[in-house]
């Protein structure tokens, strides 16, 4: 499945005026707790789109609060981070709010992104998911049968999130790091792509990678 390997260099220039020092940086943070959880049902439509569209837990905002305070001693702050991309999904969303409250990044930073969004299910929205089991292994399952129901299919995410990457690399100089609020199998399928195979993010977890060089390779 995966076509890409490597990235190319340009978007290396996706960040302008930190210090020589610093290195910008693309983080790449799963929603926090969410009530979909909880309730085991496969939730990936925004409430316009006709879905229940569930919110963070109250364990999920302290966990996101938790990372953001994480982020900060990093040097992660509204001060050096240029952009953030945010799924549509009101758990994506209330995740980048406490970010902004917390001085993650500011409100004028932060874009709505679809092509990082849940991987979108037809028929199988609102059913339920498989039973606990390792995340690569219960997302995947998830996948597969939402593209059994008319859903996305591994292909079709693998690409959306290919798209995302290059349009990073295209962006014109900016002033600093870049985060990607997104979800679970996203989050996976992105940190291959970088680099980073089977490594699967908790929830509100977030991964701070060199914002990366890009080469690509054909299929």
């Amino acid at each position: 499945m995966m076509r890409i390997k490597y990235w190319m260099p340009a978007l290396l220039f996706a960040c302008g005026v930190l210090s020589a020092s610093d290195e910008c940086k693309l983080v790449i943070v799963r929603h926090g707790d969410g009530e979909h959880i909880n309730q085991h049902v496969y939730s990936s439509w925004t409430e316009s789109e006709g879905g229940v569209d569930h919110s963070l837990t109250e364990k999920g905002k302290q966990e996101v609060a938790e990372t953001a305070r994480q982020l900060l001693a990093q040097g992660i702050s509204k001060e050096t981070v240029a952009l953030v991309l945010v799924s549509p999904l009101r758990r994506t969303r209330q995740t980048a709010q406490i970010l902004v409250e917390q001085g993650v990044c500011s409100e004028q930073a932060v874009q709505i992104e679809h092509l990082i969004r849940e991987p979108v299910a037809q028929d199988w929205e609102g059913g339920p998911t498989p039973p606990k089991q390792p995340n690569e292994i219960r997302w995947k399952a998830v996948v597969s049968a939402s593209a059994q129901h008319g859903g996305e299919t591994p292909e079709a995410i693998q690409l959306r999130l290919e798209k995302v990457l290059m349009n990073l690399s295209e962006r014109d100089p900016s002033k600093g790091h870049v985060i990607l609020v997104t979800h679970g199998y996203p989050s996976m399928v992105l940190l291959e792509m970088l680099g980073e195979p089977n490594l699967m993010l908790g929830t509100a977890e977030a991964k701070v990678l060199p914002l990366p060089l890009l080469q690509h390779q054909s299929p």
